[in-house]
């Protein structure tokens, strides 16, 4: 499962589309469930299973695409 947490704005909806779509397209298979969890401050964190595979907060950049595939492996 991945559950991401994001900031509301438009700029950021269309790269969690774009993410959470090439997700799905690669992940098809193994994605049981995907939770988009709003939050504020710049926080944007992406777990699997619980573990935290990718945060906004510690890295101060979104994340590419690939580096999340990656992660996510």
């Amino acid at each position: 499962m991945l559950k991401s947490s994001f900031v509301c704005s438009e700029t950021l909806h269309r790269k969690l589309r774009g993410l959470a779509e090439e997700l799905f397209n690669h992940f098809r298979s193994d994605i049981t469930k995907l939770n988009l969890v709003p939050s504020s401050g710049g926080a944007f964190e992406v777990t699997v299973n619980d573990i935290k595979v990718y945060s906004k907060l510690e890295t101060g950049e979104f994340p590419q695409v690939d580096e999340i595939i990656e992660k996510i492996k």
